[in-house]
This record gives C-alpha cells, structure tokens and sequence, in this order.
C-alpha cells in the first residue's frame, strides 16, 4: 500500500480499482470495461472501433461520414448538399426547384415555368393553354373545343 500527500511518480502501469484525479490526465487511458465520466475533453480526436451510442451529438464543427447516414429525419436551418442523385418519395416545398437539367416525373402539381421547351409524351390538362407572340403555334391531330374556336386571321381547311 501506497499512501501519500505528496507527488506520486511511476514510470510503469498503475493498476488499482479506482484512480481519482482532481486535474489532467496527459496520456492514454486504455481500459476493458466502461468509463463514466461526467465531461470528456480531447484536444485531437477520440477514436472508437465499434458503434458510438449516444442520446445527442452537439457539434460547432462538421460531422462526417465516407458511408451512409441513416435517419429518421433530417432538420437543416440551411443547406442540403448532394453531389450524386437524391432519392426520394415525395420532394415537398415551398418555393422553387431550380435545374440546369431535365427534371424527370409522373406528375407535376403547381406551376411549371421555363424559358426553353417544356415538352410531354402524355396529355397535358390545364384551365388554358397560352401562346405568346405571333409565332405561337398550336399543331395537332385535332383540336377540339365545347365552346367558341376563334381566330384573327386566315382559317384553311377542308371543310369550314
């Protein structure tokens, strides 16, 4: 037995069923069951091989991950940042939904605008359908119409 009011020094192991410490402890703390600890600082990093179980994790930092993250929810006050593919059941907002690209469904609710060619393989369903300038053409097979056809130049057809 060792007792002492003074400096302790050892340049071996310490073995013992508790070591109390009021200050720092510079070195590795390498153990086989659990350490309960009230607040854990690291000036570089603490590592672990196996899962972390944790109630929250609080970061100012970045946390980050080279495989997947799962998730119940993800609550973000700013950006989402994806470089590949993002896959969804349902892509909810409320604004708008930019692309340099072609954006690809089975069925679009709101407003659709676009500056270039907004084109369909099936029918399209709208209160009215606007073409702008004189240049603004309608083609089809038929153009069929429970009300009044009307037109401000010439009508060619084969039977008027």
């Amino acid at each position: 037995m060792l007792f002492g009011t003074g400096v302790v020094s050892g340049t071996g192991n310490i073995y013992g069923g508790n070591i109390i410490s009021g200050n720092a402890v510079i070195g590795n703390i390498d153990v086989s069951g659990d350490i309960n600890v009230n607040s854990l600082k690291s000036n570089t990093y603490i590592s672990a091989i196996a899962n972390v179980v944790s109630g929250n994790v609080t970061t100012t930092g970045q946390v980050i991950a080279t495989a997947n993250i799962t998730g119940s929810n993800v609550i973000t006050g700013g950006l989402v940042t994806a470089q590949g593919n993002v896959t969804g059941g349902h892509l909810l907002t409320g604004g708008l939904i930019p692309s340099a690209s072609t954006v690809t469904g089975t069925s679009f609710i709101g407003a659709v605008a676009s500056s270039t060619t907004v084109s369909a393989t099936g029918n399209i369903t709208g209160g009215n359908i606007i073409t702008g300038g004189s240049g603004g053409n309608i083609s089809g097979a038929n153009v069929i119409t429970a009300t009044t056809l009307s037109a401000t130049a010439n009508v060619i057809g084969g039977n008027v």
